[in-house]
C-alpha cells in the first residue's frame, strides 16, 4: 500500500455513512473533512461544513444552495472528493459546484449507497424482485428518480469521477446493467463503529420483544405493521410487538438496547443498512432481507441475520421461526462479532484507500 495519508473531502453524511467513513479514514492517517446536511443519524458536531437552513419552505431551498456556495472556497486542494450520494449536488447550482470540485481538487469518486436514477432505471423498472413495484411507488419514484434532471446530474457527476463505488449488491447490479458499467469500481460494505458502551441490555420482560421503527412505504413498514398485527394475535402470550416512531439517534440506540429482535426492512437485497448494523452491534437478532446474491457480492457464505422477504407471509413465518427455533442470545452474540470484524472501520478504510490510490 502506498503512502495513504491523503487529504479527503466527503460530501454528505447520508444516514451516518459519511461520518463513519470520515472517522475510519482519519484513523488510517488521512486528513478528512465532511460537508453535509443533517438527518436522523447525523451528529452536527461531526460535520465540518454544515449546510443547514434556518428558514422553511421554498425559502429554505434557496438558503440551502446559498449556504453551499458560501462553502466553496473551503472545498479546494483535496486529493479525493467522495460524493456519497447525488442528492447533495443541488439543482440550480450543480454545474458550478461540480466544475469547482473537479478544477480545484485532484479526483472525484461517487459512492452509491442509496437509490438513484441509474439504480431505479436498471433495477426498479426491470422488476428487480427485491424492490416493490406497485402502482403507487412506481408513480412516486418515476417522478423522483426518472426525471431528465436526475439522469443529467448523474451523467455530469460520473463524467467527472474516476470511479463509482457501490456499497451493496442492489446498487452494484443496477449500475452493472447501465451505460455507466465501465465506471463501476468494487463493492465496499458500510463501515460501522459500535456505539460507545454498546453493551447488551437483557430484556427483563419474559416476553420476546420485537421492534420496528416506522420508515417509508418503500422500506416495507406497511408490510411489517400488518405482520405484527397478525403475530400479536397469535403469539401475545410469549411475544410483544412494538411499532416505534422516528427517534433521535441517542434515543434510538437506547430503544434498540432494550429489545430482543429488531425488524428492519424488507425491500432491499442486502442486510447492510445502518439500522441493521446498529442492531447487530448491540447484540440483537435482526430480521431483514439477505439475498444470496447480496452475500456473494461481499464474498460471504452467510450473515447472522434472519432473512425476510417483501411479503406479510414471509415476515410472519420468520417471526414464527425466531420464536420456535432461534437461540436469541447466541445469534445476537454472533451478530455483534460479525459487525465488529467484517464491518470493522479499519478494514473498510483500507479498501477505499486502495481504490483511491489507483486513480491518483
Amino acid at each position: 500500500m502506498p503512502n495513504k495519508q491523503l487529504k479527503c473531502l466527503i460530501l454528505e453524511d447520508y444516514s451516518g455513512f459519511g461520518v463513519t467513513l470520515k472517522k475510519s479514514l482519519i484513523h488510517s492517517g488521512c486528513t478528512v473533512k465532511l460537508l453535509s446536511t443533517t438527518d436522523k443519524y447525523s451528529r452536527e458536531g461531526d460535520i465540518d461544513y454544515l449546510i443547514k437552513p434556518r428558514s422553511v419552505g421554498l425559502i429554505s431551498k434557496v438558503e440551502l444552495r446559498i449556504r453551499f456556495l458560501m462553502k466553496l472556497p473551503f472545498l479546494v486542494s483535496y486529493d479525493v472528493v467522495l460524493i456519497t450520494n447525488q442528492s447533495i449536488i443541488f439543482k440550480g447550482i450543480s454545474w458550478l459546484v461540480l466544475s469547482w470540485l473537479s478544477f480545484f481538487n485532484r479526483t472525484i469518486f461517487l459512492s452509491v449507497c442509496g437509490m438513484d436514477s441509474v439504480t431505479f432505471r436498471s433495477s426498479f423498472m426491470s422488476n428487480f424482485k427485491y424492490f416493490r413495484n406497485n402502482d403507487l411507488l412506481s408513480k412516486e419514484r418515476n417522478k423522483r428518480y426518472n426525471s431528465r434532471w436526475d439522469q443529467a446530474i448523474i451523467k455530469s457527476i460520473v463524467s467527472r469521477s474516476s470511479r463509482v463505488i457501490p456499497m451493496a449488491y442492489e446498487y452494484a447490479e443496477g449500475w452493472r446493467q447501465s451505460e455507466y458499467s465501465n465506471f463501476l469500481g468494487p463493492t465496499i460494505p458500510l463501515p460501522f463503529y459500535s456505539p460507545v458502551c454498546a453493551e447488551t441490555v437483557n430484556n427483563s420482560n419474559k416476553k420476546i420483544h420485537f421492534y420496528h421503527g416506522l420508515s417509508r412505504e418503500d422500506k416495507g413498514s406497511d408490510l411489517i405493521v400488518k405482520a405484527f398485527d397478525k403475530c400479536n394475535k397469535k403469539y401475545s402470550s410469549v411475544a410483544f410487538f412494538e411499532i416505534g416512531e422516528r427517534l433521535p439517534l441517542s434515543e434510538f440506540i437506547k430503544k434498540i438496547q432494550s429489545i430482543d429482535v429488531l425488524v428492519d426492512q424488507c425491500t432491499a437485497a442486502s442486510y447492510g443498512s445502518m439500522t441493521t448494523l446498529l442492531g447487530m452491534s448491540l447484540g440483537k437478532v435482526v430480521m431483514t432481507q439477505n439475498a444470496s446474491q447480496a452475500l456473494l457480492e461481499y464474498n460471504l457464505d452467510s450473515a447472522p441475520v434472519i432473512t425476510i422477504e417483501n411479503s406479510v407471509e414471509s415476515i410472519v413465518n420468520a417471526i414464527s421461526y425466531v420464536l420456535d427455533s432461534v437461540d436469541i442470545k447466541q445469534l445476537g452474540e454472533e451478530a455483534k462479532v460479525f459487525v465488529d470484524t467484517f464491518h470493522a472501520p479499519s478494514k473498510i478504510a483500507e479498501r477505499y484507500l486502495t481504490v483511491f490510490h489507483q486513480y491518483l
